[in-house]
């Protein structure tokens, strides 16, 4: 593989982290112009689904129903995750999302599609010790923003796990906008029946909109270029574990939240837990690969 491919790749992923670690920013400067949840994300995905549905062509073979409904789900990840926004600090939010590696693999132990070892468990260990560190050094906080929390992990990783069985190979930038048209779908229920509260000036559409294109689009565009350059999933799984960092820090910069030892190390914890688990699982997958190209003896 081309060292300078797989690295324009790497600087792609991070960039895409990035751009969705300033979520909460936004999604703070739209609440404080008084949208709420279900009319920010109405916002957030609306223009952003018209416009890649009507100028990106859709692959050969692609489906849009299941594109869509794998919208309504991802949906159920955005209600959680902003929800838990308006009751915990922005860096707790994005330590709990990131549990969702250690959710899936809780999924595939107990399905019997990844095998339970000591360095995983530990890693879980870790994970479940960094949240625990970061609700404790965070500030204000309530149980049922920790719930929220929780939640858009479980979510994201049902999400997560499904997609590749769903969209396959066709997750492109014309699945992207399909999903975005399932997620505003969802929202816009709320929207006509006059229970979701937009922003009131133009500071907050603004907002609305830079998450759309910023935290959505352009994330979710760098994020499938990047893989693609790199050639490996587990390897851009482990640079996008710069999201939480990068949160906490935005957070601090430009939301004035606190940064405490305690969240450095959680922090810390819950990315050395997602980096172990991925690895964990290749070299599993590799091993397992090896003995199953292995040459066969004959019976004679």
């Amino acid at each position: 593989m081309d060292q300078r491919q797989y690295l324009s790749g790497m600087l792609m992923v991070i960039a895409s982290a990035v751009c969705f670690s300033v979520q909460p920013v936004f999604a703070s400067y739209a609440y404080a112009d008084g949208a709420s949840v279900s009319g920010l994300m109405w916002l957030r995905f609306l223009v952003p689904s018209l416009l890649l549905v009507l100028l990106v062509k859709r692959p050969e073979g692609f489906r849009v129903l299941p594109a869509v409904a794998m919208g309504v789900l991802y949906s159920a990840t955005a209600i959680c995750y902003y929800s838990a926004l308006q009751h915990v600090s922005a860096g707790i939010t994005a330590m709990l999302l990131y549990l969702f590696p250690v959710y899936i693999f809780l999924v595939a132990a107990l399905l019997r599609q990844e095998r339970v070892t000591l360095v995983k468990m530990l890693a879980l260990l870790a994970a479940m010790c960094g949240v625990f560190l970061s609700i404790q050094g965070g500030s204000e906080g309530s149980v049922t923003g920790i719930v929220w929390g929780l939640g858009s992990a479980v979510c994201y990783g049902t999400y997560i796990m499904l997609s590749t069985k769903v969209l396959g190979n066709k997750a492109g930038l014309a699945a992207t906008g399909y999903v975005m048209v399932g997620c505003a779908l969802v929202f816009s229920v709320p929207v006509v029946f006059g229970e979701a509260a937009l922003p009131q000036t133009a500071s907050g559409y603004v907002a609305a909109l830079a998450l759309g294109f910023i935290s959505s689009v352009a994330a979710m565009y760098l994020l499938m270029k990047g893989v693609t350059k790199m050639g490996r999933a587990t390897d851009a799984s482990i640079v996008s574990t710069f999201e939480p960092v990068a949160t906490l820090f935005f957070a601090w910069l430009l939301l004035a939240e606190p940064l405490s030892a305690a969240n450095l190390i959680g922090a810390g914890l819950v990315v050395a837990a997602a980096i172990t688990l991925a690895l964990s699982s290749a070299r599993q997958r590799a091993k397992e690969g090896a003995l199953a190209s292995r040459p066969q003896p004959v019976a004679g």
